[in-house]
């Protein structure tokens, strides 16, 4: 038998709903509201990354960008006026000593060298002449033919002419030297990094001087056997620079493989605008693969010992002028620590006080960080 619910039982059926939906959502909205409280004050709390610092008993490396040259560079010009008869060797060429690159047209030259091997021919039969004739005036000398002052004369005459002669030897010989500069020719071993002749140029000492304005070397000859390597190194690592010191180089056209250059010498002085060294290496290149004036990244690596600590220099920086650190204590609040630095290395800063090895410093400080603030510590991920 069905049972019918009356419209008072429904009114009251319907107000208990009402009451149980409204004290539902109620407390939904409070839980709500307690779950974004937290979530809110959670998030307000910063989240750092800490270092630690540690001691300076091991190898600290340095990467600088360098420069390469030639072991043996020479720019050739021409020591004689003339014209480019012909060019044996191009770009890239690899030359011995002594090969002949290039040939110049100077007429001029050729006739001026015509007149002295002439001139020097003349002079030397009348030198000839001048003997004999000596000679002659000397076999008579003891059958009192000839007077003593016509031997005189003679022999005189004789010392003149020879005189003469080797004048006239000198002077063929400058000609003739000057002949062999008609040649630009090969001072080492080596290939060609520069050719900047062509047929019919016009060339002096000064280099070819078709391009108005600007003057050029013939040729460049270079010995890329080995090659040097040149790193401006900043002062405050100008401690590395030693004896033995040998780095690793990478060059941005092979960037597979790493080559070795050892350590040669330093300039001596410090460039007074940049506070840099040039220290020089050395780089073997058997191959000749590797091209001068190539840029290099080198990495210099010492061992480093000190009484002092490091950090990373990305944990400190300038409150005012002074060098500042931010540190968290036990509680995961914050202070701030004025730090005396002793060296600026290259990823670390030495630290000559302010610091122990058992603090927390907070890597990359915020700016808006303040005395007593709480952080919470996370750890760095891989690659961050």
């Amino acid at each position: 038998m069905i049972k019918y619910i009356s419209k008072d039982n429904l009114l009251v059926y319907a107000k208990v709903v009402f009451v149980v939906y409204f004290l539902f959502i109620i407390g939904f909205r409070i839980q709500r509201y307690v779950q974004l409280k937290n979530e809110t004050l959670e998030n307000s709390i910063p989240t750092v990354s800490i270092v630690s610092p540690k001691s300076m008993d091991e190898m600290e490396y340095l990467n600088l960008p360098g420069t390469l040259k030639a072991w043996n560079e020479a720019p050739l010009y021409s020591q004689v006026s003339g014209y480019v008869k012909v060019w044996h060797k191009d770009y890239g060429a690899e030359v011995k000593k002594g090969t002949v690159l290039a040939e110049i047209q100077v007429p001029t030259l050729d006739a001026e060298y015509s007149k002295a091997k002439a001139e020097l021919e003349a002079q030397e039969a009348k030198y000839e002449l001048s003997q004999v004739t000596a000679k002659r005036y000397l076999s008579l000398q003891k059958t009192n033919a000839v007077s003593d002052q016509a031997i005189s004369e003679v022999l005189a005459d004789q010392q003149a002419e020879k005189a003469k002669w080797l004048a006239m030897q000198k002077n063929w010989l400058k000609w003739q030297s000057m002949i062999n500069f008609k040649r630009i020719i090969a001072p080492f071993d080596g290939v060609i990094t520069q050719r900047n002749v062509n047929l019919g140029d016009y060339v002096n000492q000064e280099g070819n001087l078709n391009d108005k304005g600007n003057t050029f070397p013939l040729y460049v000859v270079a010995d890329i056997r080995k090659l040097r390597l040149f790193v401006s190194v900043p002062s405050s690592f100008s401690f590395m620079l030693k004896k033995g010191l040998n780095c690793s180089v990478h060059i941005p056209e092979f960037p597979d493989e790493t080559f070795q250059a050892r350590f040669l010498t330093i300039s001596k002085g410090f460039e007074s605008s940049t506070q840099t060294v040039l220290a020089e290496f050395e780089l073997q290149n058997p191959n000749k693969k590797i091209l001068p004036g190539s840029y290099a990244s080198v990495n210099l690596g010492s061992n480093v010992s000190s009484p002092y600590l490091a950090l990373p220099a990305s944990s400190v920086f300038l409150q005012g002028k002074t060098p500042t650190v931010v540190k968290v204590n036990a509680k995961n609040q914050i202070s701030f620590s004025e730090i005396e630095i002793s060296r600026i290395l290259d990823q670390n800063v030495e630290v000559k006080k302010g610091i122990t090895l058992n603090d927390k410093i907070i890597n990359y400080p915020r700016t808006t960080f303040v005395n007593g603030d709480l952080v919470k510590i996370v750890k760095g991920r891989v690659g961050y």
